[in-house]
């Protein structure tokens, strides 16, 4: 059975002056193939970017969403404005001054069993289930050099107060190129390989379709 799971980021205006919030809605549609136990990431350095050339830069902007988690899910940006949204813009994972300053707190917090080592950092993102009833597990990390695994992207924003940011994560694992990978757990090449699909996975959902 496939689970194919759809995160929406809401980033709406709607809220008291100078705050915008992000809600992650998740859909599950059940198919074949592809079974999904375990789905968290990174998302950090939120920046949105105004109509009128302005833009907000989201503070200590650390946020863990866990599809296991609903809290984690709808996030407060506390300071942004009421203006019209162009575009968002965020890395998936952590950056090197993160990695690079030990196990902290919060939602880096290594409770939360996104942290390897003071050496090896974050883990970026981590996806754990089954496909074709083989098990597969990967956790995707590494900070330096060809192999850092943290992506930024910039989305584009049709919208004046809200934005639907989907995230699907199948067409990862179905990837020819990655299939033959059942485990993928250190940094390096096949990791750096799945951060690049990883990041294809986010586009804007219209709020007419």
């Amino acid at each position: 059975m496939r689970s194919v799971f759809i995160i929406a980021f809401l980033v709406s205006s709607g809220l008291s002056s100078g705050q915008t919030s992000v809600n992650f809605e998740l859909a599950v549609e059940n198919n074949e193939n592809v079974e999904i136990s375990v789905f968290r990431f990174y998302i950090s350095n939120i920046i949105l970017n105004y109509s009128d050339g302005s833009n907000f830069s989201e503070k200590n902007s650390y946020h863990l969403i866990d599809l296991d988690e609903p809290k984690s899910q709808h996030l407060t940006l506390n300071g942004s404005s009421d203006k019209e949204i162009q575009q968002i813009t965020f890395t998936i994972g952590t950056d090197s001054l993160v990695n690079v300053s030990g196990a902290l707190d919060g939602d880096l917090d290594p409770i939360k069993g996104m942290y390897w080592a003071w050496n090896t950092g974050y883990i970026n993102f981590k996806i754990e289930g089954k496909r074709n009833e083989q098990p597969f597990e990967y956790h995707i990390g590494g900070y330096t050099g060809k192999h850092a695994t943290a992506r930024t992207i910039s989305l584009p924003v049709k919208a004046e107060k809200s934005i639907h940011v989907n995230v699907q994560p199948i067409p990862i694992l179905l990837s020819p190129d990655l299939s033959k990978a059942t485990s993928v757990l250190i940094p390096g090449e096949e990791a750096s390989k799945m951060a690049d699909f990883f990041q294809t996975s986010f586009d804007i959902l219209l709020e007419n379709e």
